[in-house]
């Protein structure tokens, strides 16, 4: 296995190199990758291109939150084939919203891409995802993120002493 750690905001640098970290661990014939996030979110953009890089890697990535996993990186969270947190981990869900121009603050469309994952991949209805995609934060423990699908098990990551890793270089 080969672990890449993604301490930090969701931007298009940081997605580019956490996207070459799993081309390159996957070159070097890697069976399986475990992608570990502590992260508060950032670009929905830069996430949702992550998440489907993930849904298309050839070999199994595993997502582990770690700390934190909000707004996108929840999403981003949902691409792994197993999916685990560490306890205490807290995860925030929220509409996205603009971050510039005539209509900073307010919801974004975008929002529709971000929630698909979890129509999808963890069959939420719509009455979930209208309570937990508004403007304000909807905070949920490590024990909801289990009951809700988000994750499959708690669970401390633990690294193999032949485990390869990567630590994500996040530019600004």
């Amino acid at each position: 296995m080969h672990a890449i750690f993604y301490n930090g905001p969701v931007n298009a640098g940081g997605m580019r190199n956490t996207q070459q970290a799993l081309a390159d661990a996957m070159r070097k014939g890697v069976a399986e990758i475990a992608l570990v996030l502590s992260s508060n979110g950032g670009d929905v953009a830069s996430g949702m291109g992550l998440y489907h890089f993930i849904r298309a890697m050839p070999v199994p990535v595993h997502t582990h939150a770690a700390g934190v996993c909000s707004s996108v990186a929840a999403t981003i969270l949902l691409a792994g084939e197993q999916r685990s947190a560490a306890d205490p981990t807290h995860f925030i869900l929220h509409a996205a919203t603009y971050r510039e121009g005539p209509n900073k603050g307010k919801p974004a469309l975008n929002t529709a891409v971000v929630v698909q994952p979890y129509r999808e991949r963890l069959g939420w209805d719509d009455a979930r995802i209208a309570a937990c995609f508004t403007p304000e934060e909807t905070a949920l423990t490590v024990q909801q993120a289990l009951e809700w699908g988000m994750i499959q098990r708690i669970a401390d990551l633990k690294l193999a002493i032949d485990t390869g890793t990567t630590i994500v270089a996040i530019p600004k």
